[in-house]
């Protein structure tokens, strides 16, 4: 924001004040302090809103904000929202699971800092006004990284991951192990095989904390066996999952393979952060056969 490295486009608001030039969204950048600069709104209303679209993949530790350089205006108390896709919006939360209430400014110049805990993997970012002194008014900044690079293989192709790190839910055949469900494995029967039953799963254990921004499928090498549709669970000890969610807040379908060796990706809005992975299949062709990858990067903040 205060370095001009994104654009002005990719700033915006619900309002902006209208009598003075000097208001608009994309002025809400930390430290501007040419002219009456600052973004202010055009009402004086709670969930007045400014929002910064990072232009891709960003891990988030903290904003700044400041009020207008000029006049007793600022902000006293706001809260965070982000969103993937500039659409659908989720509210940062306190430890007891209410909407956060972030303390703002007290005066015009002061920039006032808050780190986020736990960070946060998002493209967009609002600022959504609470309480305020006099006007409507502010300039801010976004802190963090940005994670464009975080769709790296993590290790099932590349053998990088052990076999004993690859665990399933039945094994029918002793050339249909787990850990042949790697992706592009050809050997024995050309992939890990389950029995039948819906929820069969694939596990990997990535050794460590990660996010996982992705996966990708196979089917089976040498037969014509493939999951069509699959849940992803994911755990931090191997004992207690959580399903991946649709925006509905229903268990999330991903959609499989139509073929033997096709490679499929399903990419993780919002990606997860943990240690275990599992694939549970829903529907196949033929028998339950699978090969897998995990994208994403280790997490070595954890």
């Amino acid at each position: 924001m205060e370095t001009g490295d994104i654009p002005n486009s990719a700033i915006t608001a619900s309002s902006e004040y209208e009598h003075n030039d000097g208001h608009h969204a994309f002025y809400g950048r930390l430290n501007r302090e040419d002219g009456y600069i600052a973004w202010c709104t055009g009402t004086l209303l709670a969930d007045e809103w400014l929002q910064v679209d990072l232009g891709g993949v960003a891990i988030v530790y903290g904003v700044i904000i400041q009020g207008r350089h000029v006049g007793s205006m600022w902000v006293t108390s706001y809260k965070l929202q982000f969103s993937w896709d500039g659409s659908s919006w989720t509210t940062y939360k306190d430890s007891d699971g209410s909407d956060k209430i972030f303390t703002g400014n007290t005066d015009g110049t002061t920039a006032v800092t808050h780190l986020i805990h736990p960070q946060v993997t998002t493209r967009y970012v609002r600022f959504v006004v609470q309480t305020w002194n006099n006007l409507i008014c502010m300039r801010v900044e976004v802190l963090g990284c940005m994670d464009a690079d975080c769709m790296e293989p993590l290790g099932m192709e590349s053998e990088h991951i052990p076999d004993s790190s690859i665990t399933a839910a039945s094994v029918p055949h002793s050339n249909l192990q787990p850990y042949h469900g790697r992706l592009n494995f050809v050997k024995g029967h050309g992939a890990w095989a389950g029995t039948k039953v819906i929820g069969e799963w694939l596990q990997v254990d990535l050794g460590g904390a990660a996010k996982v921004h992705g996966v990708i499928t196979q089917g089976r090498a040498d037969y014509d066996q493939w999951v069509t549709s699959y849940k992803l669970q994911f755990s931090w000890d191997g004992s207690s999952w959580t399903t991946y969610k649709a925006s509905d807040g229903s268990d999330k379908i991903f959609t499989g393979n139509t073929d033997r060796n096709s490679p499929v990706t399903n990419v993780l809005r919002p990606p997860v952060s943990t240690r275990y992975i599992r694939f549970a299949a829903q529907t196949w062709h033929g028998h339950v056969s699978m090969r897998v990858e995990v994208l994403g990067c280790m997490d070595t903040g954890k």
